[in-house]
């Protein structure tokens, strides 16, 4: 077998016909001529096709015949193995597949794209987690900001890129979830990163507080203002919040 650059091994000679049967088994059984149409060539095809079929299945799950394609139990042996192609295309086409299933459906694939060595597959796999509202999700995402928060001090470029998205997925996964304890945890997680002398992952911090700190927080925000590497409007928003949060619980 082949390995691919995230690490997954393409079947190759019987077994991967023993992987196109099953997936080919699951186009039959998918019953609706529509689906089964777009499942074949999923099956069949590869690379750039493949992602396109895969693009085509996301795309029924919002036409006309959408209910043929969401929640289609008997599609996923072919469906779920997309989200580990050797192809990044593929990979990124699959991270549509979300719409068209409930909510937690993916989670597992979404987590594991986070680090995944394409950065258009990664990109995209932050953008899913961040709209997931899932607590799994979530749990993937502190694990990523509290990386970033344990390496503040020897962070490059590239990390900080991706600390980024990882901040702006916590918040966005946080203000969805109205638990106090989770909010609690997401300022929690968020707050070592305002002390970064990166502007991005600091204001990303911020807006983190702001959604989801309370009065635990207001002492860390306000000792931005005193970092001399930060600028008068950052100074300026970080003494407004810290009162702000003083006033909540």
């Amino acid at each position: 077998m082949t390995a691919s650059p995230r690490g997954y091994n393409a079947p190759r000679g019987m077994e991967a016909a023993v992987f196109l049967a099953v997936m080919l088994a699951s186009v039959v059984m998918a019953a609706d001529p529509q689906v089964m149409r777009v499942l074949s060539s999923i099956a069949t095809e590869q690379g750039e096709a493949r992602s396109l079929a895969v693009a085509s299945y996301v795309a029924g799950c919002r036409g006309k015949n959408r209910f043929a394609f969401r929640n289609n139990k008997d599609a996923m042996e072919t469906l779920r193995p997309m989200f580990n192609d050797e192809d990044a295309k593929v990979r990124a086409a699959a991270l549509g597949l979300t719409v068209c299933y409930g909510a937690g459906t993916f989670d597992q694939e979404v987590i594991s794209l986070l680090e995944d060595k394409d950065a258009e597959v990664r990109e995209r796999a932050y953008e899913e987690a961040a709209h997931a509202a899932s607590a799994e999700v979530m749990v993937g995402l502190a694990g990523q900001v509290e990386s970033c928060a344990a390496r503040i001090a020897e962070l490059g470029e590239v990390d900080v890129k991706w600390c980024k998205f990882a901040l702006y997925g916590l918040g966005e996964t946080g203000k969805a979830i109205k638990d106090a304890a989770v909010k609690r945890r997401v300022a929690d997680l968020s707050a070592p990163l305002l002390r970064s002398t990166a502007p991005g992952l600091r204001e990303h911090a911020l807006r983190n507080l702001e959604l989801c700190g309370g009065a635990a927080h207001s002492e860390a925000v306000a000792a931005v203002v005193h970092l001399s590497f930060v600028t008068d409007a950052e100074r300026k928003k970080a003494a407004g919040l810290a009162k702000t949060l003083k006033k909540r619980k």
